[in-house]
Formats: C-alpha cells, structure tokens, sequence
C-alpha cells in the first residue's frame, strides 16, 4: 500500500493507523526521503512492514515506480488546491485501486469524472466529507420518507495540530466564492459566512460554525433528494473564529485576493493559543424531512474526547481495509453514503475510542 504525502500531518497518521489496524506492508512516500526515514525511524529496519520512498507528484516518473507491485494507493498530500492529477492517472492506467483526502470540491469532480468507467475502486474526499458525513447522513435520515435539509459541522478542538497545508485549505475558501446546495442546486456564497449553531453531546456542547468550501454537497443532495446541504466549521476559541471570519471581509471587497500565501504566519499565530482548549473533536448531521405527514428531524454525531484530530483519517483506513480484504466489488466512483455498514462504523470507532450518537427522530413544528 502505498501512502503518499506520508511526510505531512495527515499523510503520517495514516501510515501509522495503517501499520496498527492493517497487515499490509505499507510504503511511505514523499519527495523529502531524508525527512520520511527521520519521521519513522522507530518504525523502519529489518523486517519492518514500512518502507519509504521518493514521490514527487510534478514528475510522473517517481509516481509510477512507486506504484510498481502495490495494490492500494492513498493521496494526502496537500493542499489539494494545487496538486496534479498523476497518482490518478498512473492508478487507473496500472489499475491500482485509488484514495484520497481531498478537501477541495473542483479536485474530486475532476476525479469523479476521470474515473467513471474506472476498472479499480476510487475514493475521492475520503475523510471527513463527503465520506464520514455521508455515512452519518444516511444513519439520521433512515426513518424519513422525504429529506428537505442536511446541516454539517465540524468542531474541531483548539490543541489539533495544524500543518501548513491544514491552514492553506482553510484559508482558500476565506472570503472566496464557494458553493452550497440549495432549492435542489449549487448555489455561490461567500466563504466563511453565514454562522450557525450546531449542538453536540458533551463535553463539546454547542459550536457556531461558519460556511467553508468542500467536497461532495451537490452529491450528497441529490443522493437523499435533499433541498439544501450545508457544512461549517466551529473551532474550540470563539474569538479566534471571529477573527478567521474578519478576515474574509478584505477578500469580499477585493482589497485582499486570498489569504493563502500567509498561510505560514497564520499558524505561527494560532500556534501561539495552542495550549489553551483540549484536544476534544466531533462531527455531527442534524437532518430535518418528513415522515407519515409529519415534519421530524434527527441527528447523529461522532464524538472524540482526545486526539479529535485524528478523525479525519478514518474514512481512508477503512475503505483501505475493505480493499485489501476485498470486501469492496464496485469499481469506479464509490458512494460516500454507502461504503462502510453502521455496524462496521460502530466497532471501528470502539477501537478508537470514539462515541457515536444517534438522537431519534422528534416530531417538529411545521410552522
């Protein structure tokens, strides 16, 4: 299995959930190879399951013979705003089945389009959207006989590490068009607005969370005939939400063009309110429709009490284990909403430590 991007934040905890949940021998790749033997060097040597390699993503020649005798390769390096297409198209050209973590909505349509009469399975947003949502969505929305809206969120606790790439892909959507879905349609909004509550189980309890471009919205609504979709992001420290949401008024009023470039000075920032808050993380959908006539909403959330931060590599370990088992008989595009069983979900979160909750549909007021 071959993990690239396995020198960022993300690219690392894959490699290690892989090596403890997986027994596949696992290559680590990047384009730093002195930085990847620095990185795992507790977990190199003889008979080690890990190796590592170079990948560099602008030369299609180290993509492909890094894929030469691997039959799953996962993508998280980032931002993916910026990368190319060449771990896909030497994938699907070696029939080598593909993963992903791409946050970035315009990176999985054109994923989703090349792969739509793939020969392997492709996982494209395998991480917290569209895939961990998706699951979540059809668990709330399963006594409902019509869907009108789905609210996603993400609370993130404040102690979550944030790598250059994290901050970069945060800051892409500050002020930027984005889009959202709804009356049955993308429709463009100004990114990092519109805040909203969303109430988590404790110890997270309510979050305000503001709008942020991803992955996945227009899929999820026409796959549960939803009229709007939405999903914000709450961090832990409130003021620093509030300054994050200042800072996409410039953008809006063509004084800033993006943040993006200091991407670098921004963290350096957040780092200094590292300390303060916990490490606590979760991820919720609120659905609302109807049933028999009546209006009923329900929400299902996955709650973190520590190492929240690792929630968003989940989705990934798991369709990697449903491949190399061979589980997994679809090719081409795989449905975020229908990849993984509750029951499945449930035990794999156990073995994490996390929680999920499922609030039973409650009749509503119609007016």
């Amino acid at each position: 299995m071959l993990v690239v991007g396995a020198g960022g934040y993300f690219g690392r905890q894959l490699v290690e959930e892989l090596l403890s949940e997986t027994s596949a021998r696992v290559i680590a790749a990047g384009r730093d190879v002195a930085r990847l033997e620095q990185t795992f060097c507790d977990r190199l040597g003889e008979g080690s399951r890990l190796s590592v390699t170079r990948v560099d993503l602008h030369d299609g020649s180290t993509v492909e013979a890094a894929l030469h005798g691997v039959g799953v390769c996962i993508g998280a390096a980032g931002p993916f705003q910026k990368l190319p297409q060449t771990l896909l198209h030497a994938a699907l050209a070696r029939e080598v089945a593909y993963i992903d973590l791409s946050d970035d909505r315009r990176f999985c349509d054109v994923v989703l389009a090349r792969a739509a009469d793939a020969a392997v399975p492709v996982a494209t947003g395998w991480s917290v959207l569209p895939a961990l949502v998706g699951v979540l969505a059809r668990r709330a929305t399963e006594a409902f006989d019509v869907v009108t809206s789905l609210d996603l969120s993400i609370a993130p606790g404040n102690r979550m590490p944030r790598a250059h790439g994290t901050v970069a892909s945060l800051l892409a959507s500050v002020g930027r068009p984005i889009e959202v879905w709804r009356d049955g349609a993308c429709l463009t909004v100004s990114g990092w607005s519109e805040p909203a509550p969303f109430d988590y189980p404790a110890p997270v309890g309510r979050r305000k969370g503001w709008l942020v471009d991803v992955p996945g919205l227009d899929v999820l609504g026409r796959t549960f005939g939803a009229d709007r979709v939405e999903f914000r992001v709450g961090g832990e420290i409130g003021f620093l939400n509030v300054l994050v949401s200042a800072l996409a008024w410039p953008v809006r009023w063509r004084i800033v063009p993006s943040w993006v470039p200091c991407a670098g000075l921004l963290r350096c920032g957040m780092a200094l309110f590292g300390r303060f808050g916990t490490s606590v993380g979760a991820v919720g959908v609120e659905a609302s429709g109807r049933r028999a006539g009546h209006g009923v909403r329900a929400r299902v959330t996955l709650v973190a009490e520590h190492d929240g931060h690792r929630i968003p590599v989940l989705p990934a370990v798991e369709m990697a284990r449903h491949l190399l088992d061979g589980s997994e008989p679809r090719t081409g595009p795989l449905p975020p909403h229908d990849w993984i069983g509750w029951d499945d979900l449930l035990v794999s979160c156990e073995r994490r430590g996390y929680r999920l909750n499922c609030a039973e549909a409650t009749m509503v007021d119609d007016g």
